[in-house]
């Protein structure tokens, strides 16, 4: 009797092993084994990670847009009244040209600003010589014994005072001459500029320009004849006509082929066959979270084609070289990483991490497999399925 209870003993002992073995501390990596029955029923095909000689394409859909590095927003400088517009949407303009002219009150209170600077370095400048010369008489009596020193003194310190004040004006007249010429624009001469109020709009000479910062085609208007502006408002977009933007929606599994300065081709509806040459400017910082695609900017030429707006696909061609491929299905996904599932000698499947790029139906595995590896390729989510219950028993 003691020897059969010591017999039960041990059995029991030896069948609480296995269920610890098989609840290890990460499930996901625990392998799965399924019957040929039920292998058959999910319809689970295996297949074996081979080299293959890789030289497609990769297609994303986009669609043109202003070449952004490209466009300029030309603003006006004061607070004013358009008294010419003289540019039209659609207008091919040339660097500095004059598109629009508008009045504003800063050009006669810059003038006047300007006219009393010249004023006071008049009067500061004949103060100054008038300084020197009272200077220059008390050191010759002061040499002739007929003057204290102290008296020179002062008189060289009236000198610099009035030096001081003549740099002073010049300032104001530097500060107020940019202002005019190189803010504002405007080339009237200083004694023409009227003094007392000024009730009219000005003359055309005294309008202040709107001109463009680059040769490109005059894509908005904001702005009419009588419009009132403030500074800094918009009053014409002028973009390259050029070069475009194709903004491409890229999957996320694309992304270790992607990188700055990788030459592309972007195709429209509207010339069928034929392939305008780009290159991939910049990369989105983040995914879309509702498509999991990422934003790709392309610069690509019009060869005056090419319109904002249109639909377009842009094409990454992939260069010709060994990679190991396995069909697209056996990709899945769990807590947002790629999986696969490989089997074993056992027959057993296990989830393993992997980098690909899927395209046409072909995952190009990055890293994770090897040549030789097996995986499941049809049937990999019913696999997922299985696994994931697993883990929640």
């Amino acid at each position: 009797m003691p020897l059969l209870l010591l017999l039960l003993i041990l059995l029991a002992a030896c069948g609480t092993k296995e269920p610890v073995a098989a609840t290890p501390e990460t499930p996901k990596s625990e392998a799965l084994a399924l019957s040929p029955e039920a292998r058959r029923n999910a319809g689970i095909e295996v297949v074996t990670v081979a080299e293959h000689l890789d030289g497609g394409s990769l297609e994303a859909p986009g669609q043109l847009a202003w070449n952004e590095d490209r466009t300029w927003t030309v603003g006006v400088v004061a607070t004013g009244r358009m008294r010419a517009v003289l540019a039209q949407v659609g207008d091919r303009v040339k660097a500095g040209q004059v598109l629009a002219r508008f009045h504003t009150h800063e050009v006669h209170d810059t003038q006047a600003n300007l006219e009393q600077a010249l004023a006071e370095r008049r009067r500061t400048t004949a103060n100054l010589e008038q300084w020197k010369r009272n200077r220059d008489r008390l050191k010759r009596l002061y040499e002739a014994k007929a003057a204290p020193q102290m008296q020179v003194e002062q008189a060289e310190s009236e000198v610099k005072m009035a030096e001081e004040e003549v740099l002073k004006a010049q300032a104001n007249i530097e500060r107020e001459t940019q202002h005019l010429t190189e803010v504002l624009d405007v080339r009237v001469a200083p004694e023409h500029a009227h003094a007392g109020p000024h009730e009219g709009e000005g003359s055309d000479e005294e309008l202040v320009p709107v001109k463009a910062p680059h040769a490109g085609l005059v894509v908005e208007r904001k702005v009419s004849l009588g419009t009132v502006v403030t500074t800094g408002q918009p009053a014409f977009v002028i973009a390259d006509p050029e070069s475009l933007w194709a903004i491409a929606s890229f999957p996320e599994s694309a992304l270790p082929l992607l990188r700055v300065g990788l030459p592309v081709t972007v195709e429209v509806r509207a010339y069928p066959g034929k392939a305008f040459p780009g290159r991939i400017r910049r990369l989105g910082e983040s995914m879309d979270a509702a498509t999991r695609t990422l934003k790709v900017v392309v610069e690509v030429a019009t060869q005056r084609s090419l319109k904002p707006e249109m639909f377009a696909t842009v094409r990454l061609m992939m260069g010709r070289q060994m990679a190991l491929t396995i069909p697209a299905s056996a990709i899945q996904e769990i807590d947002g990483k790629q999986v696969v599932f490989v089997e074993d000698a056992q027959k057993q499947f296990s989830a393993r991490p992997v980098q690909a790029a899927t395209r046409d139906g072909v995952a190009v595995i990055q890293s994770g497999l090897k040549a030789g590896d097996r995986v499941a390729a049809q049937g990999s989510y019913m696999i997922k399925g299985q696994a994931a219950q697993r883990v929640g028993e």
